[in-house]
């Protein structure tokens, strides 16, 4: 049991904590109908996500047992046969469609082109840098997608950046991770590695960084904003990304932390307690 829900990847279920946020930063959290149908997309994706891992665990499962790292995964171990968990994602498959009929068409079709593109990720473009950090941020923006459209909420412009941009910053992080853990030789584990250094990524995701943070500091003093929330205190929050940005680079960069921002996140208890404060922040100057 134990083998089989390390499959799952529960852990990366965080990614689809963004589905939440259209419902959340339109002031109508309270809304039950709403709320419903948010945790509906919200399970969906879980199971759909896993179901998705557990493929590309079987696609690349050769690879994974040459990886020092992935060799360590139920398939690639031995823990866990083919064909149990070729059953598993079947059936997190069919449970995670089977949702939608509570939803509506537009989101069954999200569902289907998130797992679209994670075949076209799996037998080709994740050879191809930049490509592929590009096609999993899209993953996480299909999950912003499907939260706007099982609750007809209208997708604010402002959260769509800080997605896009917040999704390319934690793909390069789990890439950066890869270089740093196999000393800059990760390409022998995934071709499109050999399109990134270090150095690069650490660039990239400063500027990414820098870009979010300004995003986010428009969004918070726009006048969209201030009518939602009624005040001129939401700029404020903006305190807690920039405080979350500093403790991620002071981790990697002074503390040699090599995992990716995911993991880091999980481990490092300021962390979790920067987010948590943004979390209460935003809360208490919207609903309050």
């Amino acid at each position: 049991m134990k083998h089989l829900l390390g499959l799952l990847r529960i852990k990366e279920y965080v990614k689809n904590i963004i589905v939440f946020a259209p419902l959340f930063f339109s002031a109508e959290l309270f809304d039950s109908w709403l709320i419903g149908n948010t945790m509906l997309v919200f399970v969906a994706f879980c199971l759909l996500s896993s179901s998705v891992y557990i493929f590309n665990d079987l696609v690349d499962i050769q690879q994974d047992r040459q990886h020092p790292e992935n060799k360590f995964r139920p398939l690639a171990s031995g823990a866990v046969k083919k064909i149990p968990a070729i059953i598993l994602a079947i059936a997190l498959f069919s449970s995670s469609l089977g949702l939608t009929l509570f939803l509506n068409t537009e989101v069954l079709f999200v569902l289907l082109s998130y797992v679209g593109i994670n075949i076209l990720y799996s037998f080709w473009l994740k050879g191809f840098a930049l490509v592929d950090v590009f096609v999993i941020s899209l993953g996480i923006i299909l999950r912003l997608l499907a939260g706007s459209l099982a609750t007809g909420i209208v997708l604010s412009d402002w959260i769509l950046l800080l997605t896009l941009f917040l999704s390319v910053f934690l793909v390069l992080g789990k890439r950066r991770q890869y270089l740093v853990l196999f000393n800059n030789e990760g390409n022998k584990f995934r071709k499109s590695l050999s399109g990134y250094s270090q150095n690069y990524i650490d660039l990239i995701m400063i500027m990414m960084a820098s870009v979010i943070i300004a995003i986010y500091v428009m969004y918070s003093i726009s006048p969209e904003v201030q009518l939602r929330t009624g005040n001129e205190y939401f700029k404020l929050t903006s305190v807690w990304i920039i405080l979350a940005f500093m403790r991620y680079f002071q981790l990697i960069f002074v503390m040699g932390k090599i995992k990716s921002p995911v993991h880091l996140f999980f481990e490092d208890a300021f962390l979790i307690i920067i987010v948590m404060l943004w979390v209460l922040s935003c809360f208490f100057l919207i609903y309050f």
